[in-house]
């Protein structure tokens, strides 16, 4: 009975299971490598080390750097904010910031449900509708 229920299934839904079942052949053989990740940074810095169009990174530059980019993406993220204020686009989390009032849980309201459901199923039953 199971293998004529699969041929059912396979027949209605159009598609043999050699079609999407995957096989080891299906995928590329991977390269290995057996170098170690220390080694490859090294290999990586050596190969940096005559360039001069670079900037060294110290502790300062780098935390500046990072207070930069951390102003923009707050500058940026007020604006979006201020625009979907003006809008009327704003996210859930927006409205969250804005009002939390607006998001007050109903504890009750799956036992509503439920009981309208009961009433319904009762209606059925009885024939009235």
């Amino acid at each position: 009975r199971g293998q004529l229920e699969r041929e059912e299934v396979d027949k209605n839904l159009g598609v043999n299971p050699e079609d999407y079942l995957w096989t080891a052949d299906d995928f590329d053989a991977v390269d290995e490598d057996d170098s170690r990740l220390e080694e490859k940074l090294e290999a990586e810095r050596e190969a940096l080390k005559g360039r001069t169009d670079l900037t060294p990174v110290t502790e300062e530059s780098f935390q500046a750097w990072k207070a930069k980019k951390r102003q923009e993406a707050a500058d940026k993220e007020t604006a979006r904010v201020k625009n979907a204020k003006a809008g009327g686009g704003l996210r859930g989390w927006d409205l969250w910031q804005h009002d939390q009032a607006l998001f007050v849980d109903d504890e009750e309201a799956d036992d509503e449900y439920y009981e309208q459901e009961e009433i319904e199923e009762d209606a059925e039953e009885t024939g009235v509708v």
